[in-house]
Parts: C-alpha cells; structure tokens; sequence
C-alpha cells in the first residue's frame, strides 16, 4: 500500500501543473476531472485514444500507472 501511497504523490507532482504527461514515444497521458469523477485518457503518438479509465481517484491513478 505504501508504495501505491508513493506512486500516487509522484503521479500528482508531475501532473499538478498541466494534467498530462507526454511521454518518449510521443503519446500523452492525461488526467481530468469530470462530473464527480476522475478521467484518464491515454493517447497515442497521433492523439487517437488509446485507452481510457473513469472511477475514483485511487482506481484511476492505478490503471494510470500501468499505462506508463
């Protein structure tokens, strides 16, 4: 649980100022917040969705994580 805890603080961070993370390849993560619930979307280098997660904060930051 601990290192969820970690994950989650680390993914925060980086996601604080912007609500995305664009990765090496090219793809973007990215987080919102919509009518109650967290939202995230993960694109691919031509920005077609490639997957997306909507639920709880916890939820949402776990199959984020899983995306990188």
């Amino acid at each position: 649980m601990d290192y969820i805890r970690t994950s989650l603080r680390r993914l925060e961070v980086i996601l604080g100022r912007t609500g995305h993370i664009r990765c090496i390849d090219g793809s973007v993560i990215r987080l919102d917040f919509e009518r109650g619930h967290y939202v995230g979307t993960f694109y691919a280098p031509d920005m077609r969705i490639k997957a997306q997660a909507r639920g709880s904060r916890a939820r949402v930051h776990s199959i984020v994580l899983g995306w990188r």
